[in-house]
């Protein structure tokens, strides 16, 4: 957060100072408000402000909103713009006023302003034509289970995950009748990913998505090559078929929960007539695992992927693949258990992508300020009122 003393609560959104990067209240400030005017009693940056403390305290839906701001000192609801009352004091949204305005509010644009303020907390100061240093953001999806359409279907939203900090730094929501494919290109589109190395699974690995990274997003790709890519398949295996000592390898061994894992990562450049755009380097991932103890491996898998990156060691490939799936594990994963979110009762209109967005800032701002442990993280939050507001950045 920036030294500068200025609190934009009450400026019109976008008069931040210039030098200033916007807070995240006027981050808020700036998500239209959708609701008629006639009754409006409470701000709606104040409702999604009041939401994002609650949620970082791990509350869950609405109603556990409303309990968490009803239990607040005043000092806290004035600091996040709540609506004050001469004779009664700061005034708290209803639960059914809280899941109104999350059902009406535009998730594109309240997701580009959470993903625009945690960039801003991550942007990192890399040269590109170098090996490690090249942030990587992996990008993929998830199905909100418990929030089910009345056709029966179920959102189905896409995030761009930053693997270094952990952070959430953009996310779409599948539109009906379509897929996960061309909604990560128009998510890649909406963050800046300008230089980073961006890792998809085997679903995006196509023409349309290679070109899209490199020539509009100005980044680099790593995708997984799988059976329904024949062809680059079978290139691949052929070009980095051969003893290990003719090629760039890494090898790395981890022991966890009771097993042991070895991948060994091989890299050579990309064969001339390979078909497929911007290819450089294709890749080669032998994964073999048993049960610590055992004489033998017990099972061996064999992986390809192709990237746009030139001059990535085997070493960086390796972390930008295993990194890949972090995203499963540090945020699909820490959702379900932390929140319950396929288990919500919340459906209607766009409340139940809004409170991921908001888990996804809970989230991302405590892996952005070290913490590991989510779960025991917003249990200490929740024992303080002014803890929320102390990970968010706003000042009482």
């Amino acid at each position: 957060m920036p030294a500068t003393a200025f609190s934009p609560i009450d400026a019109p959104a976008g008069q931040t100072p210039a030098g200033v990067r916007p807070d995240l209240l006027e981050r808020f400030a700036s998500v239209p408000d959708p609701r008629s005017a006639r009754g409006r009693r409470h701000t709606l940056a104040s409702i999604l402000a009041l939401a994002a403390c609650a949620t970082a305290a791990g509350c869950k839906g609405p109603l556990e909103i409303q309990e968490w701001a009803r239990d607040a000192p005043s000092a806290v609801l004035a600091a996040l713009g709540c609506r004050f009352d001469p004779f009664h004091g700061h005034q708290v949204p209803h639960a059914t006023t809280i899941d109104r305005a999350l059902e009406h509010i535009d998730g594109d644009v309240l997701d580009a302003a959470l993903g625009a303020h945690l960039t801003d907390l991550t942007s990192p100061d890399t040269d590109t034509d170098t090996d490690t240093d090249q942030p990587v953001v992996a990008i993929d999806g998830k199905t909100l289970r418990g929030a089910r359409r009345p056709d029966g279907t179920a959102p189905h939203l896409v995030a761009a995950y930053d693997q270094a900090s952990g952070a959430i730094l953009g996310q779409r929501q599948v539109a009906a009748k379509t897929n996960e494919i061309p909604e990560a290109r128009t998510l890649l589109g909406a963050v800046e990913v300008t230089g980073r190395l961006i890792t998809l699974d085997a679903l995006h690995t196509c023409e349309q998505t290679a070109r899209s990274i490199v020539e509009d997003a100005k980044a680099d790709y790593l995708l997984t090559v799988k059976a329904n890519r024949p062809a680059l398949l079978h290139a691949a295996a052929l070009v980095l078929s051969g003893p290990d000592s003719d090629f760039a390898t890494f090898t790395d061994t981890t022991r966890g929960h009771g097993r042991v894992e070895q991948r060994t990562v091989r890299v050579c450049p990309a064969p001339e007539d390979i078909d497929f755009p911007h290819a450089a380097q294709v890749v080669r991932i032998i994964r073999r695992r048993k049960p610590r103890g055992a004489p033998t491996w017990e099972s061996k898998e064999t992986v390809y992927a192709v990237t746009s990156r030139k001059n990535a060691g085997p070493a960086a490939i390796a972390t930008a693949i295993r990194g890949h799936w972090e995203i499963e594990n540090k945020l699909h994963w820490v959702r379900d258990t932390a929140y319950r979110e396929d288990e919500s009762r919340v459906r209607t209109g766009n409340a139940p992508r809004v409170l991921a967005s908001l888990r996804n800032l809970a989230i991302s701002l405590l892996r952005i300020s070290g913490t590991g442990r989510i779960v025991a993280a917003l249990r200490h939050n929740a024992r303080d009122h002014h803890r929320p507001l102390a990970l968010l950045g706003i000042t009482t």
